[in-house]
């Protein structure tokens, strides 16, 4: 042993206990204790949790609002749209007053209309689509259609029970244009008048169209615009009080007046 050795021992008796620390290198298993793990946040479940339920909250409120306006809407524009509303093609109850209001005789629509109500588009088509050398159409006095009549005499019959007469090819082609009136009502403004804006006149003239009775003559009253069906009325076009029914070959019951009288 070496004189520094001893020297050694002498000064640190205990040396000879300690060794390198990489000797004592732990090969153990890491202990699994709670302690020893290395520390994790938490997931935030909870706060995920309550901010998916206010925002699906906030979402639904937001479509019951939206959805309770459109309804509301809804409701506003049938009511303004329904019969009970108040009258939309009113022109009075005869010729004279149809004038002081501003209205037109129409013989398309074999009534007194106000503007709003016009269609001068289809109006003036329909008055030059007749059978006669000018393109006009001719209006009878009588069932037979053995005397004719001009519209003047006939816009007079607002008001009242006269009748007068076509023939089976006008009345087609009356059902023909107030079904294009009826479509173009979607884009022109125009308003529809009520007796035709029901699903009984469509039925009226698809009879009319179908029974192919050419040579048959229609009855037609003046009308003021405005009037309006019953239920019980519009279950049966026969009850209408300006029924265009002359399918036979002979008029209606009611229907042969003598306008000269």
């Amino acid at each position: 042993m070496s004189r520094s050795t001893s020297i050694i021992k002498v000064m640190f008796p205990n040396a000879s206990k300690y060794s390198p620390l990489w000797e004592h290198t732990r090969t153990e298993p890491i202990s699994e204790d709670e302690e020893d793990l290395p520390i994790t946040p938490r997931p935030r479940t909870g706060m995920c949790k309550k901010l998916i339920f206010c925002f699906l909250v906030v979402l639904l409120s937001c479509l019951a609002i939206v959805g309770a306006i459109d309804l509301f809407q809804r409701i506003s524009i049938s009511v303004s749209k329904s019969p009970s509303s108040g009258p939309k093609c009113y022109c009075g109850n005869s010729a004279a007053e149809a004038r002081s209001l501003g209205c037109k005789f129409v013989p398309m629509s074999a009534a007194w209309l106000p503007v709003h109500c016009q269609d001068d588009y289809l109006d003036q088509e329909f008055n030059h689509l007749g059978p006669n050398l000018d393109h006009s159409w001719t209006y009878y006095a009588d069932y037979e259609r053995s005397s004719t009549i001009d519209l003047e005499t006939i816009s007079n019959f607002a008001g009242s029970t006269t009748r007068f007469y076509n023939d089976w090819e006008w009345h087609v082609m009356h059902c023909m244009f107030y079904w294009r009136k009826l479509h173009r009502a979607q884009f022109s403004g125009v308003t529809l008048e009520p007796r035709f804006n029901t699903d009984a006149h469509i039925s009226h003239c698809t009879r009319l169209i179908l029974s192919r009775n050419i040579t048959s003559t229609t009855v037609s009253g003046v009308a003021m615009g405005d009037e309006i069906k019953s239920k019980e009325e519009l279950k049966s076009p026969a009850m209408w009080s300006d029924v265009r029914d002359g399918y036979g070959t002979h008029p209606p019951p009611g229907y042969l007046n003598n306008i000269h009288s």
